[in-house]
């Protein structure tokens, strides 16, 4: 009994270790992210001036390596919470989105595709304000995720309030 008690107790601190690994990661998007958005839109707003296409994509694109081990992680765990799993593969799947559009691929074959149809400026508007919110809901998924990790964690017995693990992901 005791040996089980013990294995238990350390499946639990191995999981909560990858919940307060996730948590940092989706901090450090949470700082990330916004530069992201910000030169995303210059390039648009650049290409709309020129009126062509920048082939340019933002220098920076959203870290989900990391975050997509963690998952696999998450999932072998005996103990992982269904709510944050599922919640947890969304926000990696709309990340790998933002990823894949921002490179300008897609915009750029449906304006290859329909020059005769189209107007060049307001395709770049729409696509720009299309993105921008995909963008500012992966904020959000985000951070709503932190949330449920933070609930998950409580019911794990961790106090945030006194963490230190919590405080020094946070800054």
């Amino acid at each position: 009994m005791a040996k089980q008690a013990k294995a238990d107790e350390r499946i639990k601190e191995i999981y909560k270790g990858y919940l307060f690994a996730v948590k940092a990661e989706l901090i450090n998007h949470q700082k990330l992210i916004p530069l992201i958005r910000q030169e995303f839109e210059a390039i648009i707003i650049k290409s709309i001036e020129l009126k062509q296409i920048i082939l340019e994509r933002p220098t920076r694109s959203i870290p989900i390596k990391f975050l997509t081990e963690l998952r696999i992680k998450l999932l072998e765990s005996e103990i992982y919470n269904t709510q944050v799993f599922a919640i947890f593969t969304a926000y990696l799947s709309k990340c790998e989105l933002i990823n894949t559009d921002t490179d300008l691929t897609s915009l750029i074959t449906f304006i290859e595709n329909q020059k005769e149809q189209i107007n060049f400026e307001e395709a770049l508007k729409d696509y720009l304000s299309t993105m921008l919110k995909q963008i500012d809901n992966v904020i959000k998924g985000g951070l709503g995720l932190i949330q449920y990790i933070n609930e998950d964690l409580k019911k794990l017995g961790v106090d945030l309030e006194k963490s230190e693990v919590d405080y020094l992901i946070r800054g």
